[in-house]
């Protein structure tokens, strides 16, 4: 965690980041299926890209700042996003709540929702 937090930290210690809404969440959660063989994003096409253009603007304003795009999401989708979104959005960052470290402070500039 201190690690990453301090990679993507500005100068003053601060993390900007894009948020998801909770019912985003739970709506990507229910698209995605851990197994033996791996993990398996079972949401259709569709919601796929409708969940990547929405992430794709809200992250825009970060860059716009010169900010590294962080979003930060819950651990239990975070696999599952990084995956959803690689293809479309490599350079977006994607950590969870238990990756950041007590003593960075986050700066959110939005929450992404449906």
């Amino acid at each position: 965690a201190r690690t990453i937090s301090t990679r993507y930290r500005d100068e003053l210690g601060q993390l900007h980041v894009v948020a998801l809404d909770p019912a985003m969440e739970d709506r990507i959660a229910a698209g995605i299926e851990h197994t033996e063989r791996g993990l398996f994003v079972r949401m259709s096409p569709q919601a796929v890209d409708s969940t990547c253009d929405k992430i794709s603007q809200a992250v825009k304003k970060l860059v716009t700042l010169g900010h590294t795009p962080v979003l930060l999401v819950s651990p239990r989708i975070r696999p599952g996003l990084r995956q959803i979104i690689a293809g479309s959005m490599p350079r977006v960052r994607v950590l969870s709540y238990n990756e950041i470290t007590q003593d960075t402070k986050i700066q959110s500039h939005g929450v992404v929702s449906d």
